[in-house]
């Protein structure tokens, strides 16, 4: 049987079929009007939602840290953003894409810049995967230097995996594909440089993901079933440490959903596109369904990471301190401090915004309504502000003692014995352990204010046995707010 028999379709009827550069010429086109038009407006709109979602993480970024940059003083965070950014990028190449499907410079330019940005999402997030390993299971600190790691090799790898391939001119359109990606799509050498270039880097960085994960997630139960342990003692000595044990719990319960959620992105934005080239690889045709999936997964990456990032406890503290600090220093404008505030440069804006959007603080005796304090302790009680001095990075997060929740009044007393120490005094408890000392110094915005409010409450109670007593929870507290 000849070779135009066994592949009537095939663009070189004249080379061996055994050949690297036969092309058998299977089609796997998308056929039907409705379905192209369908997916071309998906891809549309999708990525537009796409594109809106990672701007908004940047723009939330940004602003948090033009207020105190403590406060997004994370590796994940700054991986996060830069992962927004190729979202948004990636975006407007997606919607471009989908116009190109002719011949030239830009069908190739526009398969490069997919393929680019498409390696360097999966390597930014396998360094937020390495990274989340590195801190969180094997307990070693954030250096500079391995943070600059992260942004550099995931650049140069997608750099060099993908300018290869088009270099040598395997990028473009082939008329039994359908769109600008590998020219002579089922040839054995296109497929080859595929896997090379694309195919193997993504699904092993995927997996990797997955994995690391899964890890983390069996690390946070068992470290909640110790934290658990310690919060049924502490439940029997005073209500504060029930609360403190409670909110401990909600906290880490947010973060394994925050962790689940980030590990999954990879795999459902672009698990549908792997699983698309391997069955038109060895399958030879186009599954509609699994089509359906990739084009969707590939346009929604920036709406999963804003999700992912709306859910991450850091940002819910960051917002609070922020509106603690507002409260407190434009809030009560019965207070000298306020009413310079309108004098001062951005002031009058600040006081408009704090009245107007969050309320005013009461300044009468009893209770402050947005602070858990005492109105003695409000004249007596110095609060680090955004602005302090704080080598340490320790004001962002006590001032997330003044955001306590107040079940009755009756706490209020209780509360302000725990919001009273100065800076100095929490920096000399947290000298008590090196680890502390050593991940606040590396790493300032990672902690959450739980820690700070187990660690005190041990100190003040019982100093001597101060030092073993946190051992106990030293796993549980420590490494549950370590680098997450």
């Amino acid at each position: 049987m000849s070779v135009n028999q066994l592949y009537p379709n095939s663009p070189t009827p004249n080379i061996s079929v055994n050949s690297w550069d036969f092309d058998p010429g299977y089609d796997l086109t998308l056929h039907g009007a409705y379905l192209n038009y369908l997916f071309t407006e998906l891809n549309i709109y999708l990525n537009s939602a796409s594109i809106a979602c990672g701007l908004a993480v940047i723009v939330i970024v940004l602003l948090i840290r033009s207020y105190d940059p403590k406060l997004v003083d994370r590796v994940s965070l700054r991986l996060t953003v830069v992962i927004s950014a190729v979202d948004v990028i990636k975006g407007v190449a997606y919607i471009v894409f989908t116009f190109i499907a002719t011949p030239g410079f830009w069908c190739g330019f526009t398969s490069w810049l997919v393929l680019f940005l498409t390696n360097y999402y999966t390597f930014l997030s396998v360094a937020i995967a390495f990274n989340l390993q590195w801190v969180f299971l094997h307990k070693r600190p954030v250096y500079k230097w391995l943070e600059k790691f992260y942004f550099i090799l995931s650049f140069v790898l997608s750099l060099v995996t993908s300018v290869a391939p088009w270099a040598t001119g395997h990028l473009g359109i082939d008329p039994s594909y359908g769109v600008c990606w590998y020219t002579s799509y089922s040839t054995r050498r296109t497929i080859v440089w595929e896997w090379a270039s694309f195919l193997s880097w993504n699904i092993i960085g995927t997996i990797y993901c997955l994995l690391i994960a899964l890890f983390v997630i069996i690390k946070l139960k068992v470290n909640s079933w110790k934290l658990q342990s310690f919060g049924q003692q502490s439940t029997n000595s005073s209500r504060i440490g029930y609360r403190q044990h409670r909110k401990a719990q909600a906290t880490l319960n947010k973060l394994v959903t925050r962790i689940s959620l980030y590990a999954l992105i990879p795999f459902i934005t672009q698990g549908g596109w792997y699983l698309n080239e391997v069955i038109m690889q060895f399958g030879h045709y186009l599954n509609i369904g699994v089509d359906f999936w990739t084009i969707v997964g590939t346009d929604l990456p920036g709406v999963f990471n804003l999700i992912a990032f709306l859910m991450d406890p850091a940002l819910a503290n960051s917002l609070a301190y922020i509106k603690n600090d507002l409260l407190r220093q434009y809030g009560d404008i019965s207070t000298n401090d306020s009413l310079r505030h309108r004098n001062t440069k951005n002031g009058g804006f600040w006081l408009w915004f704090t009245r107007t959007f969050l309320g005013q603080a009461k300044a009468n005796a009893g209770t402050s309504f947005h602070r858990g304090e005492s109105a003695a302790s409000q004249e007596t009680t110095s609060y680090p502000s955004a602005n302090t001095n704080d080598k340490l990075g320790l004001a962002p997060r006590l001032a997330n003692f003044e955001c306590e929740s107040i079940d009755d009044e009756k706490d209020v007393d209780s509360i302000s014995a725990i919001n009273q120490p100065s800076l100095t005094h929490m920096q000399a408890a947290y000298s008590l352990s090196a680890d502390y000392k050593q991940d606040m110094e590396a790493s300032p915005g990672l902690f959450n204010t739980e820690v700070h409010q187990k660690t005190y409450d041990l100190e003040s109670s019982n100093p001597a046995g101060a030092r073993n007593r946190k051992s106990k929870i030293g796993e549980s507290m420590e490494i549950v707010f370590r680098g997450l």
